[in-house]
């Protein structure tokens, strides 16, 4: 790969990088929390710009229960383990923190 090849893909991801950090700032500031990024997630446009999809593990409000009420009742952890924050694989109480951390992870 050459270096100027390099360079286009570096300012490539670090622009879909960047858009997908202020779609997360615009669902914090709504007091929504997304509690699934990973890249399947991530849609690139013909545009060359970033959209989310799959909003159906997000929360509202500033703190959400780690698990879902599964038909029978029980609590389940749902979504993907590698993108999950630690304290959503404990299931403990979870803010918009874990939306970062799984942007980090990503």
């Amino acid at each position: 790969m050459t270096s100027l090849m390099t360079s286009l893909l570096t300012s490539l991801m670090t622009s879909l990088i960047w858009q997908v950090m202020l779609a997360l700032e615009h669902l914090h500031a709504q007091s929504i929390i997304y509690r699934d990024l990973k890249p399947e997630n991530v849609l690139i446009c013909a545009d060359g710009n970033a959209k989310l999809c799959d909003f159906g593990l997000a929360a509202v409000g500033l703190t959400a229960s780690a698990t879902h009420t599964s038909a029978s009742g029980r609590p389940v952890l749902v979504g993907t383990t590698e993108y999950m924050a630690p304290e959503v694989l404990r299931r403990m109480l979870c803010g918009q923190a874990v939306d970062v951390w799984s942007l980090g992870v990503c």
